[in-house]
């Protein structure tokens, strides 16, 4: 193991290829200097640096062992730096944008609990109802859908299935459907934002069937609206099925599921962050995340691996 001083004094020769100019820089003086390259030089086996022209120069073995020690340098900084932030207080505001159906049954919760762990952190909580093309650095974007196209950091945290739901009353006056093609004959409620394309249905060893065109009796821009208008007895829709689940926890018999064997498609549910050095607050934040996510949209993601395989 090198001494991180010696590598220190080499890197800063090389730097400036003067004992007496490093020794400045370094505040030390050059006779210390000229031991510990000697030092360095003995414990590598090999001259590192040359005087060419009254200038100091790296040999070729000096060349190479330079690159090292810049990495070694770098990450031994990088480990003082974390090392350092530990001993700091998790403080600050935390700014986070996201998609509407993960707010009020899951964030907010989750906000909550981090923020009476962490008395020191204020939050503040968005509804992000486009995919963020741009991110500030001291925020988080979570987001449900597809990302075809991000240049930030994209950390994928699981999957939402969908099933079609419709109000037990709805279902006994109109029926229970028994395969998608007989959709068309019940009023749908559609979600704006569903960026699934066209809405098709899938079902294990069947090839995908598409929802057959049916004028919406409604359109909303939030999945809470859409359930709310489905749980009235205005029609069927496609919901995200933990959605459906937490909504049920809470008022039970409002949604049954249709065509159980049918399944829409999953929608991945991502967190976003710009790149650069997270302040220590973003990053013990994200890591409670990854330790707080439903296990449902993990199975999901799961589910979504193996089969792709």
């Amino acid at each position: 193991m090198q001494d991180l001083r010696e590598l220190k004094v080499f890197s800063q020769v090389i730097k400036t290829g003067s004992l007496t100019a490093s020794a400045k820089n370094l505040a030390t003086s050059k006779s210390t200097l000229s031991r510990r390259i000697r030092q360095l030089e003995s414990s590598v086996g090999q001259m590192l640096l040359k005087r060419e022209a009254n200038k100091l120069v790296p040999t070729e073995a000096g060349q190479v062992f330079y690159r090292y020690c810049e990495e070694i340098l770098r990450l031994a900084e990088l480990g003082r730096g974390e090392i350092e932030e530990l001993r700091e207080e998790v403080s600050g505001t935390l700014v986070l944008c996201a998609h509407e159906i993960l707010i009020r049954p899951w964030l907010a919760e989750l906000v909550e609990e981090f923020v009476l762990k962490y008395p020191a952190v204020k939050a503040i909580l968005h509804t992000q109802t486009q995919l963020p093309t741009e991110t500030e650095d001291d925020a988080l974007y979570f987001w449900v859908g597809r990302v075809t196209h991000c240049d930030q950091n994209l950390m994928p945290l699981g999957n939402l299935t969908q099933s079609v739901y419709g109000h037990p009353d709805y279902l006994q006056r109109m029926g229970m459907p028994d395969h998608p093609r007989a959709l068309a004959r019940y009023d749908w409620v559609n979600s704006i934002n569903d960026d699934s394309g066209l809405l098709t249905l899938h079902r294990e060893g069947e090839d995908s069937h598409p929802i057959p065109g049916k004028k919406s009796c409604m359109q909303v821009d939030q999945v809470s609206l859409q359930a709310d208008t489905i749980a009235r007895a205005r029609g069927l829709g496609l919901l995200p099925d933990w959605h459906a689940d937490l909504r049920e926890s809470f008022i039970p018999g409002a949604l049954q599921r249709c065509l159980p064997q049918w399944s829409g498609p999953l929608r991945p549910v991502s967190l976003i962050y710009g790149h650069g050095q997270l302040p220590r607050r973003l990053k013990v934040f994200i890591e409670f995340v990854r330790q707080h996510r439903p296990e449902q949209w993990q199975a999901a993601r799961a589910m979504s691996e193996s089969t792709s395989t």
